[in-house]
């Protein structure tokens, strides 16, 4: 009787066990990978670039990783955002205007950087980004 009474017993204690535990899930420690507008030339968009736009005028484009730019020419500074609609659109907003601006990007075959107004007229003859 003592045996079948411990036999019962550890049948009731087996009854009683919880289902196993489900392993842990890891959490993820890979922070989310934030996508990255690239340029026409393949990199990231931001970054420093030197520009001769279509009427010769020489200047300095400021591409922050915030999304905000600086454009210098002369004495003349312009701020305002910018972005990139992929495939080949760069667009800014000068600060304090409404409208957002978007060009068509190109590289031709000989390696030149250019920029194209929605007219296909050349806004932008060269674009050098600036090794930093």
């Amino acid at each position: 009787m003592k045996k079948l009474a411990l036999i019962a017993g550890v049948l009731a204690l087996g009854a009683c066990q919880s289902e196993p535990a489900e392993e842990p899930v890891a959490e993820e420690t890979e922070a989310a990978v934030e996508e990255v507008a690239l340029a026409v030339d393949g990199l990231p968009g931001a970054g420093t670039y030197e520009v001769v736009m279509a009427d010769g005028t020489e200047g300095t484009y400021v591409a922050a990783e915030d999304g905000t730019f600086t454009w210098t020419a002369g004495d003349t500074v312009e701020t305002g955002t910018w972005s990139i609609r992929p495939p080949d659109q760069w667009c800014e907003q000068a600060d304090g205007e409404e409208e957002v601006i978007c060009h068509t990007e190109a590289i031709s075959e000989d390696g030149v950087w250019s920029s194209f107004d929605a007219e296909g007229n050349v806004s932008a003859a060269s674009i050098v980004r600036v090794a930093e």
